[in-house]
């Protein structure tokens, strides 16, 4: 009899009823130091719940919410926030009956953060898990992903395209990031997203990208992430799913305003406000710098990070659209995982400092108002000298 439930055991085990999750994710709808959203996708009917505990703890500690199902598919999106974690603390969790354990560790409130910041990632396979292996490397607290994230959606790719090679392009995503962002000790690293134009359909405004992502407030993609009592990040949308004027411009107003003592303010978004490759002219363009650009001097967001155009730059400190030293550096321009393009020449366009045709991301550390900016290539090396920013610096 107990030889044949182990047999029972490891048929469940090996392709049963607890069949392994395609890819698990994590990422925070709430305070970084003492949550963390669970994300898996699969193709069960598995119960949607997590067990967790602190490492070394002996009991596990059952959380459950819901699953989101992909219409007209067999994929399932589970989502499972832990909440009243302890902060920097290391947890390990499996997912629905899965034996496989996943660990993270919880941010401190009072500790520096680094982390990874990019954007228009999963276009080239061999581009992203290059980039991802050297992200990982650098052992980031979090990822913010600056939009255009699978490739989902417009473009030559996926045009012609139907919603099985959406769903396939949204799991290989997610399996190349399960793999490859992983920290030396073998933490799972969050991902925080930014939506582009390639995440979501203009005749369906939410789609996919708001059923694998989870947001504080449902079908809005922009939110403020604060970390620690010194760091506030503005994840915004470039009228991708809101319209940058109006209700999201209203709203950045007031929560620039919650946090006007705040050390350090540092906004992310996709299309650029000063760009290095499209026309500074652009609708969009013009738009943010006229509803967002004037918030962020107002109330000191020290640099910003834009995406969309396939390259990379670094603009002058600028403020009321002139060069200035207390102004704020926008770097870019969204090349993760995406052949770059040929740039603007620096030299020629009054608000760039330097431009490249680049593969890079960007690791920025985050220490007692004091902000290093590192601009990355995939191969390990250095862009350009690391920037820093902060009234220390000046």
């Amino acid at each position: 009899m107990r030889y044949f439930k182990c047999l029972v055991v490891s048929w469940l085990c090996l392709g049963g009823l607890l069949a392994a999750p395609e890819a698990v994710y994590l990422s925070w709808m709430q305070d970084p130091t003492q949550t963390m959203v669970v994300h898996w996708i699969d193709e069960e009917a598995q119960g949607s719940w997590v067990y967790s505990q602190k490492v070394g703890d002996q009991e596990w500690v059952k959380t459950g919410d819901k699953i989101r199902v992909i219409e007209n598919s067999q994929m399932r999106i589970h989502v499972v926030e832990l909440m009243g974690l302890t902060q920097d603390t290391v947890y390990q969790f499996r997912v629905g009956e899965e034996p496989k354990i996943y660990t993270f560790q919880t941010l401190a409130a009072d500790k520096p953060v680094k982390f990874a910041v990019g954007g228009d990632a999963y276009y080239k396979r061999d581009l992203f898990e290059k980039m991802n292996k050297e992200v990982a490397r650098q052992n980031p607290d979090f990822v913010v992903m600056g939009g255009d994230i699978a490739y989902t959606v417009g473009g030559g790719r996926g045009i012609l395209k139907g919603k099985e090679w959406e769903i396939s392009r949204w799991k290989a995503f997610f399996k190349a990031w399960e793999k490859g962002l992983v920290k030396s000790n073998g933490q799972l690293i969050p991902i925080i997203p930014v939506v582009g134009n390639h995440d979501v359909r203009r005749s369906d405004k939410q789609g996919m990208f708001s059923t694998v992502f989870s947001f504080p407030r449902e079908g809005e993609a922009y939110q403020v992430v604060d970390i620690g009592k010194d760091l506030s990040l503005f994840l915004l949308d470039t009228g991708h799913i809101t319209p940058i004027d109006g209700a999201q411009t209203e709203w950045l107003s007031k929560a620039l305003e919650e946090r006007k003592d705040r050390k350090v303010k540092i906004a992310a978004y996709h299309v650029a406000a000063f760009p290095s490759f499209y026309s500074y002219d652009k609708t969009v363009s013009k738009k943010i710098r006229e509803n967002w650009v004037t918030l962020f001097e107002k109330y000191g967001v020290c640099c910003a990070f834009e995406h969309h155009n396939h390259c990379y730059k670094r603009t002058h400190p600028i403020k009321q659209e002139k060069i200035d030293p207390q102004g704020i550096v926008y770097f870019g321009d969204g090349s993760w995982g995406i052949p770059p393009r040929i740039p603007l020449k620096a030299s020629v366009i009054w608000y760039l400092a330097e431009t490249r045709s680049e593969n890079a991301c960007f690791l920025v550390s985050v220490d007692s108002g004091k902000v290093i900016v590192e601009p990355r290539r995939n191969n390990g090396k250095l862009v350009e000298m690391a920037v820093k920013i902060g009234r220390q610096y000046q």
